[in-house]
């Protein structure tokens, strides 16, 4: 696990650094929300606004698969873990998303 934490910064117009790392799709960042991290992968980034998208998954009522960071940070500090394997970032968001709407 990287042991670099920091609140969304953009820097240009689709540039965005959490910790001055660029975020990668696949990589997989947490979110401490009191009781348990949210843990997700992050996606494609949003192509209005330059904010990485987010791949994950809750038991909260009508909650999103994919959604943008600020949605699930809330102003709260990411960790990254880092890309933790050797497949294409395209395969794993592709398993990932088929995974979407599944109970865990």
């Amino acid at each position: 696990m990287i042991q670099s934490t920091g609140k969304l910064e953009r820097k240009g117009k689709m540039t965005n650094v959490i910790a001055n790392q660029i975020l990668y799709p696949g990589v997989v960042v947490r979110v401490n929300v009191g009781l348990y991290d949210q843990v997700g992968i992050v996606g494609e980034y949003n192509l209005w606004d330059g904010e990485p998208l987010v791949l994950s998954i809750s038991c909260e009522p009508g909650y999103q698969f994919e959604q943008k960071s600020s949605s699930i940070t809330r102003g709260r500090n990411w960790t990254v873990d880092g890309y933790l394997g050797a497949l294409p970032a395209a395969l794993v968001l592709a398993r990932a998303r088929h995974m979407a709407g599944r109970s865990y």
